[in-house]
């Protein structure tokens, strides 16, 4: 049997009096910094739910948020597992709230998935055991992108403005490839707190003519801009409070639009990009190393395209969402 949606929750309605607030404040506190649960209503209509469904088991994404169903799984005699990404995990290891609610999890899952080899070793030295994680990386659906034309010169690089992803690295990096190459342009897609960031950089640089700042953008423009492109860029790196990337879904779709991928030698992407096949990887902060490895490619279209094929043959034999599927259903025994 397959593991059904829970019914949504009731709309909820503020408290009225000052009482009301206060225990409602109070409980929150205490779930949130204490112990991680379903609020009592929420917790009898799951467990109805599940006695009527009778799942074979349940699949919770992200470690912390699995915290809170850890007593619906027991309680429901249901195999609990979930699904580890990069914030919690960082976040594991320096809150001590966190990591807390993360142990338990560790203690009741049948099993924790996670996308990389990377991710699993951070895990064990969290505390997980070893036999209960399996690898299972992220898959997207490559139907959703289109082989890209290539426009000659047009790069493009997908993710939140924040530390990890170091935009603000990108765009240096890019500078030093406009000395070379001034007919590039780039396409920086995504919006966080490091835009104030970018568009000083952008400024100062001269660079207004050949990077355009986005922002956010539907998940079908970033597949038709993908489509025109010849490079895709992303200099990811350790944020000073220890966040990490995962595997890099960004990576994926451009390897699935054909793509050649120029990164950092950051967690997981070292098992999402065969260096030197599907794409160049350098090395965290090197600037130079990445302006370099863009030149390369723009020297070279050829070469380019042939990593970008690449690339989509192997997105096409490892990263699909059916392949990520069908590893967590043989782990999970559906």
């Amino acid at each position: 049997m397959g593991v059904p949606m829970l019914a949504p929750c009731p709309s909820w309605e503020p408290p009225r009096s000052l009482p009301e607030r206060i225990v409602k404040s109070v409980g929150a506190r205490f779930r949130r910094h204490v112990r991680a649960d379903l609020r009592r209503d929420d917790f009898r209509r799951a467990v109805a739910f599940f006695e009527e469904h009778n799942p074979s088991a349940l699949l919770v994404e992200y470690l912390d948020y699995a915290a809170n169903f850890v007593n619906l799984a027991h309680a429901t005699r249901t195999p609990l597992y979930a699904y580890a990404h990069g914030y919690e995990v960082a976040a594991a290891a320096r809150v001590p709230r966190v990591g807390r609610h993360v142990a338990r999890v560790f203690r009741a899952a049948a099993g924790v998935f996670v996308a990389s080899e990377f991710m699993r070793d951070k895990l064990i030295a969290l505390g997980c055991s070893r036999d209960k994680l399996f690898i299972a990386p992220y898959g997207i659906d490559q139907h959703r992108f289109k082989l890209s034309s290539a426009e000659p010169g047009r790069i493009i690089a997908v993710g939140r403005l924040v530390a990890k992803k170091a935009p603000d690295k990108t765009l240096a990096a890019f500078s030093e490839v406009l000395r070379r190459h001034s007919d590039a342009r780039l396409d920086l897609v995504g919006d966080g707190e490091l835009m104030p960031r970018c568009s000083e950089i952008v400024a100062a640089e001269g660079m207004s003519n050949a990077v355009t700042l986005h922002g956010a953008l539907p998940t079908e423009i970033v597949a038709e801009m993908m489509g025109r492109a010849s490079i895709f860029v992303q200099h990811s790196v350790t944020a000073p409070n220890g966040d990490t990337e995962g595997l890099g879904v960004s990576l994926l779709e451009a390897m699935a639009s054909g793509v050649p991928v120029v990164a950092t030698r950051h967690n997981g992407f070292v098992e999402t990009v065969a260096d030197g096949e599907t794409g160049l990887l350098v090395d965290e902060h090197d600037i130079n190393g990445m302006a370099e490895a863009i030149s390369a490619l723009l020297t070279d279209p050829d070469r380019a395209r042939r990593m970008g094929m690449a690339g989509r043959a192997r997105l096409l034999s490892h990263f699909t969402e059916a392949r990520c599927s069908d590893r967590i259903r043989a782990a999970m025994q559906l």
